[in-house]
Parts: C-alpha cells; structure tokens; sequence
C-alpha cells in the first residue's frame, strides 16, 4: 500500500490510499481509503501524514497484533515528547543527547545459539580450540539466519555490527572437519533426537538427492550424473539423507556424483550402525532404492525394510494377482470406504506385496495418459516420424510396422489396467497390519520436506567449494544447520505451535537491540525491541526470556561518538 496524489481541476489534489492487486499477468491499482482533498500544500502535507497513519493502522489490524496505542496515538506521542525537553531517564542520562549507534538483530543468535549448544557442538573440536568452535557455530548461525557463501557471511557480520571474523581463520577451521568430526556430528545428532522422542527411534527413512556446483570442473566427487535438480550439465554429488518420521535428523552420507542412488543405501546403513552398535529399525525407503543386491544385504543382515515396489516389473504370476481387482477388501468398514480405496496383501516368498487402488489416483492416471495419447494423435497428424516419436516416455503405445507409426490400442488398454494401483514390498513386519505398513510408507514424503529445508531455507546449493574437504565441511555446516531448525520444530509442534522455517526465521529476525550512545559521555545503552508472538513461543520453548527493559551496555571500545 502506498499514499497517491491525484491531480483535479481548479489546482486541487486528491489523496487517495492505493494497493497493488495483481490480475492475472496484469497488477492493478485499487483504492482502499479516499483520504481528502487538498488546495495548500500545507493541507497537502496533513493529508499525506494522515494517509501513512491509515496504512499503518491497517497492517496492524491485518496482522492480528494486540497494542496499547494505535499508529496515530504512537505519531502524537512521538511528536509531543519531542517538543519537550526530557527529564534524566533511570541511568541518569538527557535522552536528548543519546543517538543510534547500531541495530543488531539478536534473534537467531541468541535462540539458535541455544539449540547449538544443547546438540552440545559448542565444544566440537575440545575446549582449547575456542577460535575455530567460534568461527564454526557463527557459520551455523549464519546458514540459518542468512545463507550465503562465506566470503559475503564475514562481510556482512562485520557491517552490522555483530561479529569480525578473518575469512582465512573461517576457512581453516573449515579444514578441521575431517571424517572423524563429521561422525561425531551425525552420531551427537542421532542421540539427540532420542531425547526428543517418546521411544527409541525403531523406523527410519532414506532418499538421495543431488548437489550442483557452481563451477562446471569434474574432478575429485564432482561428476556429472542423474540430477533431481534438473541440471544435467552441471557437476554434482550425491547427498544421502537418513531422517525420523518426525523429520529429524540422525545422519548423512556424501557420494560422487556420478553415483546410482540405489546403490547408496548398504553404505547409509553401515554408517549408522557404525555409529550406533547395536542399534535396531526398520527402513523406509522409495521405489529408486529397490534391487536385488539392496534386499539381499538387507535380509543378510536382519533388517527389517519397507520397499516402493515396481509393480510393472513383478513375476507374471504376481501381476495377475496385482491385477485382480475382485480380490481386494475395502481400505475401511465406513460408507466412505470406497472412497478411500481397496488394499490386497500377497505373499512374496519371506516378504509382502501390499498393493493399494484409489479411484481418485486411477482417474489422474487416466487423464495424464489421455492427454499423452492425445499429443501423439496430434503429432501423427503433422506427419511425425519414427525418429522424432522413438526416443519419447510416449512410446510405449506406439507400433513402428515397416518403418511406419502407429497407435498400439492393445498397449494403451494394457496400461489402463494399470491406473490407481501401488505398492509396496515388506518383510520382517509380519505382525503388522498392511494399512499401518501403507501409512508408514506414506510419511517417506516427510523426507522431501526436509530435502526442501536444505535447499530453499538453507540453500545448501550450489556449492562453491572445490576442494574436497571444503566440500564435505560445507556439507556438515549445512547439515548442523539442519539439525538446528528441525529440532526447534519438533520442540514447537509438540506445543501445539507448527512453524514454517522461513517463518521461524523471520519471527527472530524480527528481534533487534538498538545501541545508543551519548554525546557528551562514554556510555552506551541498548534498547530491545518488542517481540511478536511467535518470537515468543520459541523462547518459551527453549527457557529463555526476552527482555524489553533497556540497559548499559558493558563493553565499550573507544572514545564517545560526535553527532
């Protein structure tokens, strides 16, 4: 919303409060309030004050904030207490004689500092290296509050006031992050997580997702391969995640870029129970991490897992089971059960294909694969040939008779009998009921939501990094960082308090301290600024407390500022 002048004749001036409204590709303009018509510039300058009050007292109300005074008593108070002298304050200092010195935003450090310190990596490398845990947790607290490369972190750090950290120092604490730390990590944030929990963390999940690199060098990890990110031409690694059903964290593996995902999920495992001897779950993992050798070492070694399954690739004699729609029971008892779907469990050998249909997927497979079939008419129609229509996902349902193309009616007919169903393999959940073992399967998206956090929120790419030890502590921050976020999460849903990490940020950005100083002395004071109600949730949560009451600021540096 902005203040708008509007011309009328006779010299006159309308004043108007304008919103930006966007139509389409077209924004337009909408009045919200008609404030007045002005013929002085005097009555001109009322009206524009008078039209910043009626934005600001909209956007208080359109925030749902409670507070004393409205935007309008606020100006009137500001504006009669400049006009008067003022009396010495508690510190015995003239208020007159104090300006703005800085404006720290305090709030990510101070609450995610805490969190830093109970996932107890406020001492990662020993209580004698106290430079390098420093320039580590400021790397973690920046990641979260601001993610950029480091170079523009040390930058910026310096030019608000909070912190000066030498790059070189940044860096060679980076290089203390060897495989060794890189496994305390993960293990700390596994036992963590326990603590958060109810019971012992029993089914865990696994996906794989790709890092680019802003540089195009192969060398080393960076290759290129199958990206998730849609970047083929870039190099890349493989960034393996392993989660809670909650979405917490309790490890990661790093793999060449040029590394089939299926083949990542022995490793994962032996990492973890490395880690954690003795440790016993299920594993939950997509259809990308099904194969023979991954269910062989599973079985091997006692595992219990469940699987996406490929149905399509399923022995005949399973797929005539698969197909036969008669022999499902309804998913529930309900006159809605039908809505909800139908569900079949049939023996494997030593595991269950739990196999689901739901309508409502069926008629979105129908309609994806009427729109295909469509495209193909039409392209036939123009005349396209084998060559440009081979090499399609379309051509499945396509015949190519003596070097001719047609539609196959039997192929797309086969494909229909396909739609609404999926499934899943496990084994060594035999007591469990096949709707709880669909259910678990389902909270895998739970995964993606956190491959969203590193990406978006914490934009762990692309990576600037080169070297690869950089590359593997730049991963571990990111991955502290991580840490950070969903434990504070976690610890605000169990209240009841659902947040958003992008709102959770903004929330404690939103906490700032103004330092003054006077020109006369050598004192300084700070002055906090009012929190919002999600800012103060999360310290509630983590038993800490923000104080409005302003104060001397302890340490001072030099001699006073001049006006």
């Amino acid at each position: 919303m902005f203040v708008r002048r509007k011309m009328l004749a006779g010299g006159r001036t309308k004043v108007q409060v304008v919103k930006s409204v966007r139509n389409g590709d077209k924004v337009r303009q909408r009045v919200v309030r008609h404030v007045g018509t002005a013929s002085s510039d005097a009555q001109l300058e009322s009206l524009e004050s008078l039209g910043c009050l009626i934005i600001e007292e909209i956007r208080l109300a359109d925030s749902g904030q409670q507070s004393l005074f409205t935007p309008k008593a606020f100006a009137d108070l500001a504006e009669q207490s400049r006009r008067a002298r003022p009396d010495p304050g508690p510190f015995g200092v003239d208020l007159a004689d104090c300006r703005e010195d800085a404006r720290i935003a305090i709030g990510v450090r101070e609450a995610f500092g805490e969190v830093y310190a109970q996932l107890g990596w406020d001492r990662l490398f020993g209580a004698r290296r106290m430079s390098a845990n420093r320039n580590i947790r400021e790397m973690v607290l920046a990641r979260i509050a601001r993610p950029q490369s480091k170079r523009a972190m040390t930058r910026d750090l310096e030019r608000h006031g909070q912190l000066s950290l030498n790059l070189d120092h940044v860096y060679r604490s980076m290089d203390r992050i060897d495989e060794r730390m890189i496994e305390a990590i993960c293990r700390r944030s596994r036992d963590v997580a326990e603590t958060l929990l109810p019971a012992p963390v029993t089914v865990i999940f696994y996906d794989t997702t790709t890092l680019y690199f802003e540089s195009d060098a192969e060398g080393d990890d960076r290759h290129r391969g199958y990206s998730k990110d849609g970047k083929p031409h870039r190099v890349q690694v493989l960034f393996a995640l392993l989660v809670t059903p909650e979405g917490l964290p309790v490890g990661y593996e790093l793999h060449p870029g040029n590394t089939h995902e299926g083949g990542t999920l022995v490793q994962a495992l032996d990492a973890l129970e490395r880690r954690h001897p003795g440790i016993a779950f299920t594993v939950v993992a997509d259809a990308g991490m099904i194969s023979r050798e991954n269910r062989q070492a599973l079985e091997q070694r006692g595992t219990p897992y469940i699987l996406g399954a490929r149905l399509k690739s399923c022995r005949v004699a399973l797929k005539r089971q698969i197909l036969d729609l008669d022999a499902y029971a309804p998913w529930g008892r309900d006159r809605h059960a039908e809505q909800l779907g139908r569900i079949r469990a049939i023996s494997d050998g030593d595991a269950r294909l739990v196999v689901t249909h739901s309508p409502r997927r069926a008629r979105k497979d129908a309609h994806q694969r009427e729109r295909q079939i469509e495209r193909l008419r039409t392209r036939l129609a123009k005349g396209a040939g084998a060559a440009s229509l081979g090499n399609r996902g379309t051509a499945r349902f396509l015949d190519f008779p003596d070097g001719r193309v047609a539609l196959n009616e039997e192929k797309i007919a086969a494909a229909a009998s396909w739609d609404g169903l999926r499934g899943i393999v496990a084994r060594g959940c035999d007591d469990a009921d096949p709707r709880d073992l669909v259910i678990q399967y389902r909270q895998l998206a739970e995964i993606e939501a956190c491959f969203r956090v590193n990406k978006h929120d914490l934009r762990i790419r692309p990576v600037f990094h080169w070297a690869p030890r950089r590359i593997r502590a730049h991963v571990a921050i990111c991955y502290m960082a991580f840490c950070c976020l969903q434990h504070l999460r976690h610890r605000l849903a169990a209240r009841g308090w659902r947040m958003s990490a992008d709102r959770i940020r903004r929330a404690l950005g939103e906490l700032e301290i103004s330092i003054l100083y006077e020109k006369t002395g050598d004192r300084k004071f700070a002055m906090p600024s009012a929190p919002t109600e999600d800012a103060r949730r999360i310290y509630r949560v983590l038993g800490l407390t923000w104080k409005r009451a302003p104060f001397v600021c302890t340490s001072q540096e030099g001699k006073s500022r001049q006006d």
